[in-house]
């Protein structure tokens, strides 16, 4: 019975671990469960859902007012008493509820500016965290693959019945190498171990496996003259959209300059000396617009209007100037690119020189020399790609174009 027991947990348990631990078959996937799951974005959705509940609000109308007023008195030794009644609705003149209406719709259409904005701050976020992930693990593999000359080097020398004190320099030479490519090793896992928990939590998962979210290689495209369009920008968009919203509130002060009307029928029942009176008729309320008539807070909502208008410059003008930025950082990253030999190149002067050794062609030093040439390369043209691609990415948002960038 216990063993049964037993392996019941371990069955659960195996089945609750595979949900935890999320499977995908490339980044893109990665991406797109990020773009659901990320906290920012929840949150986002949550506050555009109760953002939504405004309409509802600026729809309803006021209720109707039930005024009643019982009087009771003596006169001439005979009890008398009056009641009114009125029952009266409030009219909303000047056209108060169609501009509250169009107010809570221009707040409902900033919040979702607001959630694409954060949806697209994610994405950026996530794919250069990819980008970096994958340049984590080729310059891991290159530390890894020097380590093992370097231990094969030493390995041999330590076979020698004898050794002269250069071969003995040699090796002190190699193990000092090998061990300072051990620490870098150890920072490089953990910068990924730091990625990796990062991209579970922001797709809702403990752990996944790294090597199917690793991006392919990045195809660079040219854009000499494309992406200058920055009116569907997300800044942009938000911009206009938070002028928009400042004069629909101004539209919406105005219409308080007209008072309301209250208006319904009213009853009233009177009784004086034995005899009773009923009386019918109608009841008028109306506030005088004479101590205020809101210019205060017109004044106010104006000046906002204002201020998001030279807001929405300023935001255009930014937009425009963080464009160019872009696509010069760009462009410089692109060339260097172009112009440089690649990862081919290198790989076979690599080959070569560990082919020369093993000969006995090269010395221990050059080995050294040439692998730590090697990595400083790799890592400067890994470094120009993930600014290439921040850069491409940025272009991209910028121009309402993320839709473009794949991994």
């Amino acid at each position: 019975m216990k063993t049964i027991l037993l392996l019941f947990v371990g069955v659960f348990s195996s089945a609750a671990y595979a949900q935890e631990r999320c499977e995908f078959q490339n980044p893109n996937e990665l991406l797109t469960q990020i773009k659901e799951t990320h906290p920012s974005i929840l949150e986002a959705k949550l506050r555009n859902q109760t953002q939504r509940k405004l309409t509802d609000i600026s729809r309803q109308r006021p209720n109707p007012n039930l005024d009643v007023e019982m009087l009771f008195g003596n006169s001439n030794s005979q009890f008398a008493a009056d009641t009114f009644f009125s029952l009266q609705h409030t009219i909303e003149l000047g056209g108060k509820r169609s501009a509250r209406v169009k107010s809570a719709e221009a707040q409902i259409e900033l919040g979702e500016l607001q959630q694409r904005n954060i949806q697209e701050e994610v994405l950026v976020d996530a794919a250069i965290r990819l980008y970096r992930l994958k340049q984590i693990e080729e310059i891991s593999t290159l530390y890894q693959e020097a380590a093992d000359a370097f231990g094969r080097i030493q390995k041999r020398l330590g076979r020698l019945p004898s050794r002269s004190p250069e071969q003995q320099v040699e090796m002190d030479t190699l193990g000092l190498a090998s061990r300072a490519y051990e620490f870098e090793l150890i920072r490089k896992e953990s910068d990924k171990a730091f990625i990796e928990k990062h991209l579970a939590y922001f797709s809702g998962c403990n752990s996944f496996v790294g090597a199917k979210v690793l991006p392919s290689i990045p195809t660079l495209p040219s854009i000499d003259d494309t992406y200058s369009d920055v009116t569907q920008s997300v800044k942009v968009l938000d911009a206009r959209q938070n002028l928009n919203v400042a004069r629909t509130r101004l539209a919406q002060e105005n219409t308080k300059k007209t008072p309301n009307l209250s208006v319904g029928p009213a009853i009233g029942y009177g009784r004086n000396q034995g005899s009773d009176s009923v009386l019918f008729g109608a009841a008028v309320s109306i506030p005088l617009p004479l101590l205020n008539t809101n210019k205060g807070k017109r004044a106010f909502e104006d000046a906002n209007v204002k201020t998001a208008t030279l807001a929405l410059k300023n935001v255009e003008r930014e937009v425009v100037l963080d464009l160019e930025i872009w696509k010069e950082k760009y462009r410089r990253f692109y060339q260097s690119l172009q112009s440089s030999k690649g990862r081919e190149t290198m790989e076979k002067k690599h080959r070569r020189i560990e082919s020369l050794f093993r000969r006995g062609v090269v010395s221990t030093a050059l080995v050294i020399e040439a692998h730590r040439q090697l990595i400083d390369f790799s890592q400067a043209q890994l470094s120009f790609e993930l600014g290439a691609i921040e850069a491409l990415w940025n272009i991209y948002r910028l121009t309402g174009n993320l839709d473009k960038g794949t991994l």
